[in-house]
């Protein structure tokens, strides 16, 4: 049986939510992970995407930083820009930005 935000008896938190007790599922109360975080159903942990990716609010999904963009830190909602003079990204996921050989 799956629970959002609560049950009557023991039930397994969807996607996105985690226990709200801090024990694994099966639980009787859920709460949604926070922001930039997902949990995955039977894990029972909200986690961020890793360095070089962003999660996707409407899918909770982890997806690459594209071309031209970076993210140095985990469990972030964006990816930064490469901007600075001098400084490019030609790979997706990466977690900085090069520096063009002058």
């Amino acid at each position: 049986h799956d629970c959002t935000t609560g049950c009557e008896r023991n039930c397994f938190c969807k996607n996105g939510y985690y226990p709200a007790n801090g024990s694994p599922s099966p639980t009787v109360q859920c709460k949604y992970c926070p922001s930039g975080q997902m949990s995955w159903e039977l894990e029972g942990v909200c986690k961020g995407c890793p360095a070089g990716q962003k999660m996707l609010q409407s899918s909770r999904k982890c997806v690459k930083c594209p071309i031209g963009y970076f993210q140095s830190e985990p469990s972030k909602e964006s990816c930064e820009p490469c901007t600075r003079d001098g400084e490019y990204q030609d790979e997706e996921g990466q977690t900085s930005c090069k520096k063009a050989d002058v």
